[in-house]
């Protein structure tokens, strides 16, 4: 086989390719395995992994109930996150940027909320008083 027979690997992502790897982005991010949330999307472990990969299509109500998860647009999977460093952090600059801050964002809200309620619920409880 001569050079110019040989095929070029492309540099280009399909979408399903660039969902998948958002998904598996945001899947770190919430250290989330794909057993964990292949049922929760109505599918086994291997299919999802599959489509993490790009090597099956993913579908509209899948990709509506990642985005519901993570709770994230159905359009920001579309977009193409940012390549993460060794520490799994983004690097460089892209709008995909924003879709890792909102995540966080909504994150750090949740968990701010949940210790909220925990503390009310808390401070309603009587106390004990012992004899």
């Amino acid at each position: 086989m001569t050079n110019a027979q040989r095929a070029e690997p492309s540099t280009s992502r399909t979408l399903d390719q660039t969902i998948g790897a958002n998904i598996h982005t945001l899947m770190w991010h919430a250290q989330e395995s794909q057993s964990r949330v292949a049922p929760l999307w109505g599918m086994s472990q291997a299919a999802l992994s599959l489509k993490l990969r790009g090597k099956r299509p993913w579908f509209a109500d899948e990709i509506d109930a990642a985005a519901r998860h993570f709770q994230v647009t159905r359009d920001a999977l579309f977009t193409k996150l940012p390549d993460l460093d060794s520490n799994q952090e983004p690097t460089g600059s892209s709008s995909g940027l924003a879709l890792l801050d909102d995540y966080r964002v909504k994150k750090i809200e949740a968990h701010t909320a949940i210790a909220s309620d925990r503390d009310a619920t808390i401070s309603q409880l009587p106390l004990a008083v012992g004899h």
